[in-house]
């Protein structure tokens, strides 16, 4: 006995919409992958006028930039993870600027330097 019409579209829109939440999961997924760099969040914006900007381990600085760093929620002396990507010349000669590619809060306590 054949499925009537109306149950093959809606198995077909339901495997459909199973693929996606499936393709976009797996894309999120793998560039959480990248936040692999620690940093700790500094606020420059008295002295050097910079906003906020990101310091590495080593203490080499990254003026982030990007709709990733736009919507991240800033708090000085949070430490984070961190993906980027170098993208131009520095415009705060605070240190490199870059693109954030992906940004997830660290979960320790904020460094009070």
């Amino acid at each position: 006995m054949p499925v009537p019409l109306f149950f093959a579209r809606l198995l077909q829109t339901a495997l459909l919409g199973l693929f996606a939440v499936l393709f976009i999961s797996l894309s999120v997924s793998t560039e959480c992958y990248e936040c692999n760099t620690l940093a700790t969040i500094r606020d420059l914006s008295d002295p050097a006028g910079c906003g906020s900007v990101l310091e590495l381990a080593t203490g080499e600085r990254l003026e982030p930039s990007g709709f990733t760093w736009l919507r991240f929620n800033k708090l000085n002396g949070q430490r984070v993870r961190i993906g980027y990507r170098p993208i131009a010349a520095s415009s705060c000669l605070v240190g490199q600027t870059v693109e954030i590619t992906c940004i997830v809060a660290d979960g320790c306590p904020p460094d009070e330097r």
